[in-house]
Parts: C-alpha cells; sequence; structure tokens
C-alpha cells in the first residue's frame, strides 16, 4: 500500500517521508518559472494543493543547507527534463515566505499583533544578511524585527525586506505569500474589514508593485478581492480563478492544482483499487471543470486512499470555514432558496457571475453567492459564455460530497429562519390564512428586501425568489419549485407535497399598484396551475394570490 501523509503540506517533508507526491513540478513549478509575469495569484478552493505547490516552488529556489538533499528531492521528477531556463532558478533566490493560514483572530489588535509577529518572524529568518548591511539599512532591518502591533511602518516592510535581501545577497528574492485572503475572511466575518483592507493594500502595493527587488511574486488564496481595494494599483497582476473559459480557450494551470484522471488511475492502479470504488469516488469526489479537465478533489481523495476501509466519505466538508457563505445566506438565503434546492437535486442553473469579490458590496448583491460559492469550490462552471461584457455560467455541484456541504449550509440556514420566525407565515400559507400572510410577509419584507432588489426591469422576479426562499423550510415534506409547468402554463411558485394528504399551494406573483388580487386568482383558476399539485394528491388544494407594492403586500386565497 502506498504511504498517504495526509496532514502535511510541505514538500521535502513529504519526499523525506516517501510518503506519495502527485507530480506538479512541470505543472505548476517549472510552467511558473518559465512564465513571463511578474505577479500571479492563484485562486483554488480549500485543500486543492495551494500549500503544497507553493512549497515546492520554495524548495526548488531557495538556497539550502544542503542542496544535494534537495536536488534528491526532486530526483525522478517531471522537473528533471525541464532546460536550462528553469534549473538556472535552482537553490539561486531568497525567498520571502508568509503564511496567513492562521491569521483569523475576532478583532483588529489581536490581528494587527499577529501580522506585526509574523513580519518579525519571516525577517528573523534572514538575520544572517545583517552584517552584509550598512548602519542604515541594519537600523531598517533591526525595526522590522520588532512585534509590537502593526504600524504605518510595516505597511512598507515587504518593500524593506525584498530590498535588504537583494542588497545583501546580491540575487532578487521571490515573494511567496499562501492563503493571503484569510485575514480578509475573518475581518469581514467580525467587522473589521476596512482595516484590514487598508493595510494589505498597503503592505502589498508597496511589496509588489514596480518594486525592482523583486524576482517575481506569486499568492495563493480563495477570493480574488476586487482589484479597487486589496489590489489597487497592482495592474501587473495575473489571476488564475476556477471561472472556466469559453469551450476551446485554453486555461493556463489548470492541472496545478487538483487531480486529473490521469493522475488518480495512477494512484488507483498502485493500490490495484477495483472499478466499483473507483466509480463511488469519481461521483463523491471527481467533478470540477477546468479548461476541458475534471477535476478531483486531492484532499478528499488522499484522505480515502489513506483509509480506503472506512468507505468513500465527504471529507472536505469536515474541513469548512463557511462563515462568508453563512453571511451571504443570512443576507441572500431568501432570495437564492430556489437555486439551491435546484443544486441539490443535482440540477444545472444559470447565472451571471464575477470573478471579483469586493466585500463592501457582498451584502446588497444578489449574485454574491453563487460567484463566491464557485470560487470557494461548491460549485463548477459546466459551460460559460460572455453576455453584454458580463459572464454568464451554467453551474452546477460538482460531486456527491459538495452536494452534502451545501445540504447543511441550508439546513442550518432553513434552521436559523425557523428561529427568525418565519414558522407563523408557512403555517398562514399552507392553511390560507390571508391576513396573517399579509402581516408577516410584510415583517419579512421590511427586515430583509431592499427597495434596490425590486425596482428593476423584472421586479416579479425578484418576489417570486423571495416567497420561494422563504418557504425552503417545508423542504422535508414539499417541493418548492418556481417557473413549473402545471396546467396550461407555468406557474410561480408551487409548494407541492411530497406524499399524498398534505396541502398544496400555488401562487401568482403580481408586482405594481395596478395589480389585482381577484385578477391573479382568476388567472390561477383559468390556467388551472393547480393541476400539479392535484396529480400529486394534495389536500386541500389553494390557490394563493400576491401582489406586492414596493414592501407592502395583499394576499388572497381561493380553493383549487
Amino acid at each position: 500500500m502506498q504511504r498517504f501523509a495526509t496532514g502535511t503540506s510541505d514538500f521535502l517533508t513529504l519526499r523525506a517521508r516517501q510518503a506519495v507526491y502527485v507530480d506538479k513540478t512541470e505543472a505548476f513549478v517549472a510552467r511558473l518559472l518559465n512564465d513571463v509575469v511578474d505577479a500571479a495569484l492563484f485562486c483554488r478552493p480549500r485543500r486543492f494543493g495551494k500549500t503544497l505547490n507553493m512549497t515546492t516552488l520554495r524548495a526548488f529556489v531557495e538556497p539550502a543547507a544542503n542542496p544535494e538533499a534537495v536536488r534528491a528531492a526532486f530526483a525522478g521528477l517531471a522537473i528533471e527534463r525541464a532546460d536550462e531556463r528553469v534549473w538556472r532558478h535552482f537553490q539561486s533566490h531568497p525567498v520571502i515566505w508568509l503564511s496567513f493560514k492562521d491569521v483569523k483572530q475576532a478583532h483588529w489588535a489581536a490581528t494587527s499583533l499577529h501580522l506585526a509577529a509574523l513580519i518579525a518572524e519571516e525577517a528573523s529568518r534572514h538575520a544572517a544578511i545583517a552584517p552584509d548591511l550598512n548602519d542604515i539599512d541594519r537600523a531598517v532591518f533591526q525595526d522590522l524585527l520588532r512585534t509590537d502591533s502593526l504600524t504605518h511602518r510595516h505597511e512598507d516592510a515587504l518593500r524593506q525586506l525584498a530590498r535588504l535581501l537583494h542588497l545583501a545577497t546580491g540575487q532578487k528574492p521571490l515573494v511567496l505569500i499562501d492563503e493571503y485572503d484569510t485575514p480578509i475572511h475573518s475581518a469581514f466575518e467580525h467587522g473589521y474589514v476596512d482595516e484590514a483592507v487598508a493595510f494589505f493594500r498597503a503592505f502589498l502595493g508597496a511589496g509588489l508593485k514596480d518594486n525592482p527587488h523583486v524576482e517575481r511574486s506569486v499568492m495563493t488564496g480563495i477570493l480574488r478581492v476586487a482589484k479597487e481595494s486589496v489590489f489597487s494599483g497592482l495592474n501587473h497582476l495575473t489571476v488564475h480563478t476556477m471561472l472556466d473559459a469559453p469551450a476551446g480557450a485554453v486555461v493556463e494551470y489548470a492541472d496545478a492544482f487538483g487531480f486529473t484522471q490521469r493522475e488518480v488511475d495512477a494512484l488507483c492502479d498502485q493500490d490495484a483499487v477495483d472499478t466499483p470504488t473507483r466509480d463511488a469516488m469519481k461521483a463523491m469526489y471527481n467533478g470540477y471543470r477546468l479548461g476541458g479537465l475534471e477535476l478531483y478533489n486531492p484532499w478528499s481523495l488522499t484522505r480515502f486512499l489513506a483509509a480506503p476501509t472506512h468507505g468513500v466519505a465527504p471529507h472536505w466538508v469536515q474541513t469548512s470555514d463557511n462563515a462568508l457563505v453563512g453571511h451571504l445566506l443570512t443576507h441572500h438565503g431568501v432570495l437564492a432558496g430556489s437555486t439551491l434546492e435546484a443544486l441539490l437535486r443535482g440540477e444545472t442553473v444559470t447565472a451571471f457571475v464575477d470573478e471579483h469579490t469586493v466585500l463592501r458590496e457582498v451584502s446588497r448583491r444578489t449574485d454574491a453567492l453563487l460567484s463566491f460559492l464557485l470560487l470557494a469550490g461548491y460549485l463548477t462552471v459546466e459551460s460559460v459564455e460572455l453576455h453584454e461584457m458580463r459572464w454568464r455560467a451554467r453551474l452546477r455541484a460538482p460531486n456527491g460530497e459538495v452536494r452534502l456541504a451545501l445540504r447543511g449550509l441550508m439546513e442550518r440556514f432553513i434552521s436559523d429562519q425557523a428561529d427568525a420566525a418565519e414558522t407563523p407565515l408557512v403555517r398562514a400559507v399552507l392553511t390560507g390564512n390571508a391576513p396573517l400572510v399579509e402581516r408577516e410577509l410584510g415583517l419579512v419584507l421590511e427586515r430583509v428586501l431592499s427597495y434596490h432588489l425590486t425596482g428593476g426591469h423584472a421586479p416579479e422576479r425578484v418576489y417570486q425568489a423571495f416567497v420561494a426562499g422563504l418557504l425552503v423550510v417545508l423542504s422535508d415534506t414539499h417541493a418548492v419549485t418556481t417557473e413549473h409547468e402545471s396546467g396550461l402554463g407555468r406557474a410561480d411558485v408551487l409548494v407541492t407535497p411530497r406524499r399524498p394528504g398534505l396541502p398544496g399551494v400555488v401562487m401568482e406573483l403580481k408586482a405594481g399598484k395596478r395589480s389585482s388580487v381577484k385578477a391573479a386568482l382568476e388567472q390561477l383558476r383559468t390556467m388551472d396551475y393547480a393541476a400539479r399539485l392535484r396529480e400529486a394528491g394534495a389536500t386541500p388544494v389553494r390557490l394563493m394570490a400576491a401582489v406586492f407594492d414596493g414592501k407592502r403586500v395583499r394576499v388572497g386565497f381561493a380553493e383549487g
């Protein structure tokens, strides 16, 4: 059996232990060192091999006490076949290495101390350069070793450390920053995002923009935080995300993260994994599409292969940090409920997506949820096209373990909504209590829905998604769908019982002062939208008409 070191993301440690290493030296290291870009950002989901790739790059370029031992670690790997353009970088550059994976404090003061300590720790790793500096630069270096809270001098720390390393060694350093966006996620969750963004904008801008002392810089993260915030001024940054390109277009570094089918087959062949198990692995862990490839989640796959007797179980979901997703669900879940239900059924949904994440706007953008779920690995792109200068994508949940993760998020959202007084509304809808529906729906409209969302070209669609999202608490007993064919047309919202004998409701939703509850009820009868409910054995069948005017609503019921 192969040896899997699933808790280790350090390349040299894996090789020293003779543990399984899926060779990405050509796909990532050689390709990157041959690349002409000065600064690159790789956005990939959690546990997708980002840190391992970064430590592999670091091991290759950073001078070591025993370079022959490092060369031995790369023996037999694809990079051995690389040409002189790659090997001239071997053991040739100092490295500034910063990992922000553990910067998750609840307050800016604590985060400030942690960041200052990380900068000081990295500076102290290069203490041997101090004797080669003049008195002024030695004082600057000593200042980097201070571990008190961040000050303006820390904003210039990356630039200064790169300059001092270049002066002392004669070689420009590589700047490697792993999980750059973890502190920003935490800052957003805990309410100090302005302070965090201001620091990182200055820190990265001074250190990476037009810095003649940096050979190149590489960053990893989950999100591409928009250029107008963290990356303001870094117009030379090349960004690689999980947003696939249109069919036929090349996606650079598509195979650098995650496992391809060929790589998985090689692992399975080594351990003689049988065909049924391979099929189960594929259903649970595969399905991310990028550059014409389908990719496996490497963390989950190796966790299974390390202990196959435990069965093909979900692993990625157990590592999840869903604070930002939870925030988005709180603000937008009522508008996305029916969409998430479709994804949980394995269906494909179409939406505009954005690679950029502007955290200050995330609570006001109804498309932010699906865009974030895509970048974070909860969704993948089936196909994508450029439509009126925006990316329109067909999205789906990539595999079984992600659908379980989405189900968990949905259940927590449903629980939160049930605790937040939506239960009386649901009960009123099922029992046909029009005054109570008007009152409860009006209260929710005031709390949640923005006038900005209902003032567009299709406000009825917004109300439709809103109402359907509120009713997802019924998912155990009813299917809540929108635009479902029934009778002679498509019903706005159908609440269909999953077993005969339960009540069913079909809704017609209108927007505007001139709309009439009576006319909406007549449309429900004339078009026989309740046909699907009768087929499902709903008892009783209720017709519900709702007319919205901003945050006001009028409701009427009839028997179907």
